[in-house]
């Protein structure tokens, strides 16, 4: 069978364009897939339960474990203990006869701002970012049970840096009441 000029290029047309597809079909697909990754979260910054038994608490934390305290950070917060770079914080109980005793937890993440945008873009309805006095910030979400997940990040103010997003290049939790070197 002779091929002829025509057939051929005819051929060859078809062909190509049928790989031009599968190229643009590629390429949209890697386009789709390449959506900025979560930014990290790269630990527990803090738990805070409700109690309605803040001398138990006390005894618990401070006399039994030995946890050192700390000055209550949080609105309506009454105790803190320190663990490591961790904190447990306990604030009064809203309704003393509810069994539901977690106030919220706090994941440490190293880039606020762009875990906001990541969440938006999952559908999820995050707070606003809240800015602190120590320059720290917070942003809030409702888990599938309505308990609130915060997620915060330390201050990353250090002379001469422009980013709130940058590594911070002093100890990130001694605004946070830890005791140096724990």
């Amino acid at each position: 069978m002779r091929i002829t000029s025509f057939s051929f290029l005819v051929y060859n047309q078809s062909a190509m364009k049928k790989v031009l597809v599968l190229i643009v079909l590629a390429a949209l697909n890697i386009c789709a897939s390449a959506q900025a990754p979560r930014p990290k979260i790269v630990g527990i910054d803090h738990v805070s339960f409700y109690t309605t038994a803040p001398d138990g608490v006390k005894k618990l934390y401070g006399e039994i474990l030995g946890l050192a305290a700390a000055a209550p950070i949080e609105p309506n917060g009454t105790l803190r203990y320190i663990v490591g770079a961790q904190w447990v914080g306990y604030s009064p109980a809203p309704d003393p006869n509810a069994t539901e005793r977690m106030d919220h937890v706090a994941f440490t993440t190293d880039n606020i701002i762009a875990l906001r945008k990541y969440l938006v873009e999952k559908g999820i309805k995050p707070s606003q970012i809240e800015g602190r006095a120590d320059h720290s910030m917070s942003l809030s979400v409702n888990d599938p049970k309505g308990h609130r997940i915060e997620f915060y990040r330390a201050s990353t103010r250090r002379a001469g840096a422009g980013s709130e997003c940058g590594l911070p290049s002093h100890d990130p939790y001694r605004h946070r009441g830890a005791p140096s070197g724990g």
